[in-house]
């Protein structure tokens, strides 16, 4: 029998424990570390904006936007799903990125800009509210043209900045140019370079030549100061006449190095993020941070030692190390804060005269591909699967899927930790981020590999593509190399079918593995029989659907709809839709389920970091941690904190396992 709750009965905020760790007593009395080293928050940390006591840190590694205390070092989340690669507009966790690179606030204003690299467009973000709109660009429309919104393409956009005429500017690294766009009609003009065509040339700027520029940072008086990453100088940009000019500030065209000095003597070896301040400019570059005195025209390096990288506080911010900077914000009293991409971590520079390197946030050895027991590491760990001899892990950065046994050591089980789109054996394999998993009752593996736009089936050692078109995204129904997804993220199997979370579509796909090659088609969902699509969507229709789980003894599908923020029972049988929790006061952004086998399913909250559980025969919710909104498990009681949980599973007499990509770590709840 299909269950029939109903929509916005079961207010989640009110339950002790879940969202407002005011106390409650959950089934799951303590969380524990099952394998990986937890506290990294940060994988590849790139952009910073300083805005009050707070630092917002893009991680271009994870897809999401992170707010950061800078005298705490506390991490909450502001927008975007760990490793879920999308491009969704949307309130916090219903937002996807593609790898974002960096962002600025424009003015006083609220307003935050950021550049959506893998998606090729630029959109803002409200850092109070989480709210992601499109501002300009569109996915897979690679190039330079410019135009209106939608209409405007762009290459690889790397680093932005705010003018003080309202005005937005990005430098394309793809295209080699600089681009500027106005908020207040979406409005895009390439204003210095020529498009693919990587040079040197001063003097007109649309006929001026720039080779792969990562950063720009604009002045009080509207003009450029530009990061030409492969001419190895730092340029700029004479916007108040017209002409607007490029012109040589430091370094030697094509000359590498790291030497400090005059201007004209001061040598580059690959600059990167800018930050203009009155007096001085900072650049990274080579591991360091570099000033550029604007009175005595000369560079000096203030921190990080030059192509010395490491990781190392310390006094004296020239004994410090850094790891590939990018990205800088700086705050009233003139300290520096550096997004240490391969750190992981977010770090200060105080002031001069010494520019002292300490951490604010992120571990630099939480990550990484090691296997073993208590050194064993994983690099943004999603899907969870119970084989029933060993725990599989779909270790999404590293490219590959992991095994955790009863002793607690880890394994690879398939795939390499780099990536690629190879099916054959499982040590010669390799996936593009996969993300979720799934049992078939003949024991294969079943894993969605998002990136990649396919789903892999694993049998007998070797990996198998079995729906969808390898890189190239779709909605088309059909056999593989036919059909395609957009995103596809959880999966279910229930007998001969595959059912498919494709996420970008807002769609329940079905694989039929009885045929061959198997075919896949779309599900064709009625209304909900107890509500609407609504919940906190603004049209009556499925939204970002997440996480399935099959309940084969009830003939249901346990569905998250994070766009719509509900969890749905869909019949198996009828396709009959009923709402089991869901209205936006409840949930944020709902996504990994895992079903207990008998009446219990477990839900994660990306939106509010928090894990619950639902008695789908009474109705009955459950604490089990999270939704305060800081992010950071720690093994100990719960209700406890948490942070975003990618994966669930859960096999009787082992507990509650969750994926935690932003801690790249797995715990167990007992």
């Amino acid at each position: 029998m299909l269950l029939l709750l109903c929509a916005g009965c079961y207010d989640l905020d009110a339950l002790p424990g879940l969202f407002n760790g005011d106390g409650g007593t959950p089934a799951l009395a303590m969380l524990t570390v099952l394998a990986g080293q937890p506290g990294g928050r940060f994988d590849t940390p790139s952009g910073v904006a300083v805005i009050g006591g707070d630092a917002i840190v893009v991680d271009r590694g994870s897809s999401v936007v992170l707010r950061v205390s800078l005298t705490s070092g506390q991490v909450t989340h502001v927008a975007g799903i760990a490793r879920l690669l999308g491009k969704t507009d949307g309130v916090g966790a219903r937002a996807l990125f593609r790898g974002p690179r960096d962002l600025a606030l424009l003015g006083s204003n609220t307003t935050l800009y950021l550049t959506d690299t893998g998606n090729s467009g630029v959109r803002s973000l409200d850092p109070i509210s989480g709210t992601v709109t499109t501002i300009a660009g569109a996915y897979g429309a690679y190039g330079n043209v410019d135009g209106t919104g939608a209409s405007a393409h762009f290459g690889e956009v790397a680093q932005v900045t705010a003018g003080p005429n309202a005005t937005i500017y990005v430098v394309d690294l793809g295209t080699s140019t600089v681009r500027s766009v106005l908020p207040s009609d979406d409005s895009v003009v390439t204003i210095a370079g020529t498009a693919f065509m990587p040079g040197f040339k001063n003097g007109d700027a649309l006929a001026g030549q720039l080779s792969a520029p990562a950063g720009v940072a604009a002045t009080s008086d509207g003009n450029l100061f530009i990061a030409d990453t492969n001419n190895r100088l730092i340029r700029s940009l004479d916007l108040s006449g017209m002409p607007a000019q490029l012109a040589t500030v430091a370094g030697t065209p094509g000359a590498s190095g790291v030497m400090d000095g005059v201007y004209a003597a001061a040598l580059f070896s690959a600059p990167q993020g800018v930050l203009w301040t009155p007096a001085i400019v900072y650049v990274t570059d080579a591991h360091t941070v570099r000033a550029l005195d604007l009175v005595g025209r000369t560079v000096t390096t203030i921190a990080g030692t030059a192509n010395s990288p490491g990781f190392f506080d310390a006094t004296l911010g020239t004994n410090g190390k850094l790891h590939d900077p990018y990205g800088m914000g700086t705050d009233d009293a003139g300290n520096l804060y550096v997004a240490d991409q391969s750190n992981h971590a977010l770090r200060r520079v105080g002031p001069a005269p010494l520019h002292t390197v300490t951490t604010v946030a992120g571990v630099p050895s939480s990550s990484g591909s090691t296997n073993g027991g208590m050194d064993a590491r994983f690099t943004s760990p999603n899907g969870v699967a119970y084989d029933g001899q060993q725990w599989l892990v779909a270790d999404t950065g590293n490219h590959d899927l992991r095994a955790i046994d009863a002793a607690g050591n880890v394994t690879t089980f398939a795939g390499q930790p780099t990536a690629g789109d190879l099916d054959g054996d499982v040590s010669g394999a390799m996936f593009r981020q996969p993300y979720g998993i799934a049992l078939g009752g003949d024991g294969t593996v079943y894993v969605s590999d998002v990136e990649a736009r396919v789903v892999r089936a694993i049998s007998g050692g070797m990996v198998k593509t079995v729906a969808g078109t390898v890189t190239m995204g779709g909605s088309q129904d059909g056999e593989v190399g036919v059909g395609r997804f957009s995103a596809p993220a959880g999966l279910a199997v229930d007998g001969n079918i595959l059912y498919v979370a494709d996420v970008g579509n807002g769609s329940i796909r079905r694989v039929d593995l009885s045929t061959s090659p198997p075919v896949m088609d779309t599900w064709s969902l009625g209304v909900p029989s107890n509500g609407t699509y609504r919940g906190c969507a603004t049209t009556d229709a499925l939204s970002m659907p997440v996480g399935l789980a099959v309940d084969a003894a009830r003939r249901q599908l346990y569905v998250t709809a994070a766009g719509n923020c509900q969890v749905l029972a869909v019949g198996l049988d009828t396709s009959a839709v009923a709402i089991l929790i869901g209205t936006s006061a409840q949930l944020a952004a709902p996504t990994a389920l895992a079903f207990d086998g008998d009446h219990t399913l477990y839900f994660a909250d990306a939106g509010k970091a928090a894990v619950g559980a639902v008695d789908v025969t009474s109705g009955a919710l459950t604490s089990i941690g999270g939704g305060s909104g800081v992010l950071g498990a720690t093994a100990g009681p719960l209700p406890g904190p948490l942070s975003q949980v990618g994966g669930l599973g859960f096999a009787q007499g082992l507990g509650l396992v969750m994926a935690m990509p932003l801690e790249n770590a797995i715990f167990v709840a007992r």
